[in-house]
C-alpha cells in the first residue's frame, strides 16, 4: 500500500516541479511534448529518489501526487473566489495565508482563474497511440483533447472601462469591490512575495560577498606565509654561507700554522746537520 507523503516530500516535489514547470505545465499534446514530459517525470524521479528523507516512488506515483496538489489548490482558490465574490454584504474577511506560495510559481495559471478542465495530457500521457487509418503511412496520433465544458465556479472579470459592477441584493459590496478588493490583496501578497524574494537575494549577495572576503583574506595569508617561508630560506642560506666561510678561514689558518711549524723542523734539522757535521770534522 502507498504511503501518503510527508510535508518534506510535497515541498521537495513542488521545488522539483518549478525547476522543471515549463515542461510539466505546457499544455500541448503533440507526441514531442508528451514524450518530453515522461523524460521529465523520469528525471524528477531520480532526482526525488535521491534524497535519503523520502519514500522511493516511481513517476507515476509522483505524477498522481502532483495532480492531487493542484487539484486542492485549485478547489481553495475556487472557494476563496466564491467567498470574495459573494454580494450578501456582511463584513469584510481578509484572505487566508497561502501556506505554501511556491505554488504560485509551479501553477501561475491558477492565479488567474483557470477553469478547471483537467489534466488532459496526464490521460494521454498513459494511453496507447492511435493507428492513423486515413493516411497509407504507419504514423501513430494520439487522442484529440476535448475542451471541457466551463465551470460555474466565479472568475474575478474585467471589461475595458473597469470592472462589471452588479448591484447588491442586500446593500453589501458590489461585485465590482469584491473583485477589485481581491485584486489589491493579490498584489499586496505579490509585493509582499517580491520583498521577501529581494531579501533573500539581498542575503545572498552580502553571503557572496563574506564569503569573498573570507577568500581574500585566506589568500593574503598563505601569500605572507609563503614571502615569510622565502625569508627564512634566505637567512639560513646565509647562515650556511658564512659558517662555510669561518671553516674556510679556519682551514687556511691550520693551514699557515702547519706551514711554520714545518719550516720550524726545517730549522732544526739543519742546525742538527750543521751540528753533526762539525762534530764529525773535529774528531
Amino acid at each position: 500500500m502507498e504511503s501518503r507523503m510527508t510535508v518534506v516530500e510535497k515541498d521537495l516535489l513542488v521545488e522539483l516541479v518549478i525547476k522543471n514547470r515549463d515542461i510539466i505545465e505546457n499544455k500541448r499534446t503533440d507526441a514531442v511534448t508528451l514524450s518530453d514530459k515522461v523524460r521529465c517525470w523520469r528525471n524528477i524521479e531520480a532526482e526525488f529518489n535521491g534524497n535519503s528523507q523520502v519514500v522511493k516512488r516511481n513517476w507515476k506515483q509522483l505524477r498522481k501526487a502532483w495532480d492531487n496538489v493542484k487539484t486542492k489548490r485549485r478547489k481553495a482558490q475556487a472557494q476563496e473566489t466564491q467567498r470574495r465574490l459573494a454580494t450578501g454584504g456582511g463584513p469584510y474577511v481578509p484572505p487566508v495565508c497561502d501556506p505554501n506560495p511556491e505554488l504560485e510559481i509551479a501553477i501561475p495559471s491558477l492565479s488567474h482563474c483557470e477553469q478547471n478542465v483537467g489534466d488532459m495530457d496526464d490521460d494521454l500521457l498513459d494511453s496507447p497511440p492511435i493507428p492513423n487509418a486515413s493516411s497509407g503511412h504507419t504514423e501513430l496520433e494520439y487522442p484529440t483533447i476535448v475542451e471541457a465544458p466551463p465551470s460555474d465556479v466565479p472568475c474575478a472579470t474585467t471589461v475595458m472601462g473597469g470592472p462589471i459592477r452588479t448591484p447588491s441584493s442586500s446593500g453589501g459590496m458590489t461585485r465590482g469591490a469584491a473583485v477589485e478588493r481581491e485584486l489589491q490583496d493579490r498584489l499586496e501578497g505579490l509585493k509582499t512575495y517580491n520583498a521577501h524574494r529581494d531579501k533573500i537575494q539581498a542575503l545572498r549577495q552580502e553571503t557572496a560577498q563574506v564569503e569573498l572576503a573570507t577568500a581574500k583574506l585566506v589568500h593574503d595569508f598563505q601569500l605572507r606565509k609563503m614571502k615569510r617561508d622565502e625569508e627564512t630560506q634566505v637567512l639560513q642560506l646565509e647562515v650556511l654561507r658564512l659558517q662555510r666561510m669561518q671553516q674556510e678561514q679556519a682551514l687556511a689558518q691550520q693551514k699557515r700554522m702547519d706551514d711554520i711549524q714545518i719550516k720550524i723542523k726545517e730549522q732544526e734539522l739543519r742546525q742538527m746537520m750543521v751540528c753533526f757535521t762539525i762534530f764529525c770534522f773535529v774528531l
